[in-house]
């Protein structure tokens, strides 16, 4: 893993979240990766060897593709995070700082090694900007992953495995780098099924209230945006009143 720089956080403390006395057997963490440093790998705590060096011993959970184009995209060395994964190889890991934060998952039912991540309902994602499935047979596409862009979306549905998951856009508040309300008119839209891989990876945030007109905004986690954030094109919203008040 690369050593990982990031802006600090402008009003909420992200580091609270992954505090090295937080981890514990049985959860599942994102790991930032090694395609642009994104927390789209994930890991199975298996064990707690030690907090004070930190050393945790892991098992590596892979994409489980569900069909042919998947296994394409997956095969093309393109991220996913989102749908099915498999248990893989274990390792003792001594490297706190690749942990990003701790990731909702459910276990398969009928397989029981198989665990489902899935974007829930009030979490917020990176979605990839004119996102096609067809990225896969794009050698250009292949060869330059870390062209990426993004949206950043607000869920707004648990997701549903046979109609997808609603989601609303967000837009920057003016002045700020890492503050981020939905968009006037709510700007809402279902990404189907199909479109899972859609999804980069889930960007930690806080929710928080204006003091003065009671609307509200997420900070998202600086470490979970990419270091040219700040070159995309979002919609900006006006500087809403009292939030340093």
């Amino acid at each position: 893993m690369k050593n990982l720089e990031y802006s600090d956080s402008e009003l909420y403390d992200f580091e609270k979240g992954r505090a090295k006395m937080g981890f514990g057997p049985g959860q599942v963490w994102a790991v930032y990766d090694t395609l642009d440093a994104m927390p789209r790998f994930y890991a199975l705590i298996n064990n707690v060897i030690s907090l004070d060096g930190f050393k945790v011993n892991i098992t590596w959970l892979e994409p489980c593709p569900e069909n042919a184009m998947e296994k394409r995209w997956l095969c093309s060395g393109l991220p996913a995070s989102c749908g099915k994964f498999r248990l893989g190889e274990s390792e003792n890991i001594d490297d706190h700082a690749i942990f990003s934060h701790i990731v909702n998952w459910k276990k398969n039912i009928v397989m029981r090694n198989i665990y489902h991540v899935y974007p829930r309902k009030g979490e917020t994602w990176a979605v990839f900007k004119n996102w096609k499935m067809c990225w896969c047979l794009d050698t250009e596409r292949r060869n330059n992953k870390k062209a990426f862009e993004f949206d950043l979306v607000e869920i707004l549905s648990d997701y549903n495995c046979d109609h997808g998951v609603s989601v609303a856009c967000l837009g920057k508040i003016k002045g700020f780098s890492t503050l981020f309300s939905r968009m006037n008119g709510g700007e809402e839209m279902v990404i189907p099924v199909r479109g899972k891989f859609r999804f980069s990876h889930k960007v930690p945030s806080f929710n928080m209230t204006s003091l003065n007109d009671n609307s509200t905004f997420l900070e998202l986690d600086p470490a979970s945006l990419p270091e040219n954030f700040n070159s995309f094109s979002f919609s900006e919203i006006s500087t809403i009143s009292g939030i340093l008040n």
